[in-house]
């Protein structure tokens, strides 16, 4: 069962390798490719404090495909079992700082995620 999994994680991530160096070399030339692309950037930085003019122009360089791959590879790896340990992801605070998902735990009390709406 083992090395099924190893096989299936192999096998997405070379899909995604494969996807993102044909979106970072003919992206910006097919029109669809393009269009998908810029539609998936702008769903994403929706949530976020920048607009669009802060973002546009960076679409096709080489940090955003950097950051893209990093975190392909990071979902492709990361691994939760039923009663295992949680994984300690990054987590970006209110204030943009970066920090690490358990160090939110306190000694002796569990780690609440609360993933539902303040509305």
């Amino acid at each position: 069962m083992y090395y099924v999994r190893v096989a299936a994680r192999f096998l997405h991530l070379m899909m995604f390798i494969i996807v993102m160096v044909l979106m970072s070399l003919f992206g910006r030339h097919i029109p669809p490719l393009r269009r998908f692309a810029y539609q998936k950037v702008k769903e994403i930085m929706s949530e976020t404090y920048l607009e669009e003019r802060d973002w546009k122009d960076t679409l096709y360089s080489y940090s955003q495909i950097q950051a893209i791959l990093k975190d392909g590879l990071y979902e492709v790896f990361r691994e939760a079992e039923l009663y295992g340990d949680a994984p300690d992801g990054d987590v970006i605070r209110q204030d943009f700082s970066k920090t690490r998902l358990l160090g939110f735990q306190k000694k002796d009390r569990p780690l609440v995620l609360n993933f539902g709406s303040c509305t």
